[in-house]
């Protein structure tokens, strides 16, 4: 299922499939997180506070309205990737 990143609940995995505004997430992109980069939901805050994930090996914390701009396509049995996804992601990996 494709939803939103600021929609995802903690523990949650997917991996980001479109950036509706790139320079809301800038940052972010610096580091390498962009399509196709893995996520996970570490916690999140009530509201719209912020809330932080896992991706590009560390910790990152953002702000409720940059995850409204990034699109994740989260994990789940009737969502798995295709294999030619995985080869793509492994060849850029290495």
């Amino acid at each position: 299922m494709l939803m939103r990143l600021s929609d995802m609940k903690p523990m949650q995995k997917g991996t980001i499939e479109r950036v509706n505004r790139p320079e809301m997430v800038l940052a972010l992109i610096e580091m390498g997180c962009g399509i196709g980069e893995r996520v996970e939901v570490a916690h999140t805050t009530p509201g719209r506070g912020p809330m932080a994930i896992f991706s590009c090996g560390r910790k990152l914390a953002l702000r409720r309205e940059a995850a409204d701009e990034l699109w994740v396509r989260t994990q789940g049995a009737e969502d798995r990737v295709s294999e030619e996804a995985m080869k793509d992601l492994a060849q850029r990996v290495s």
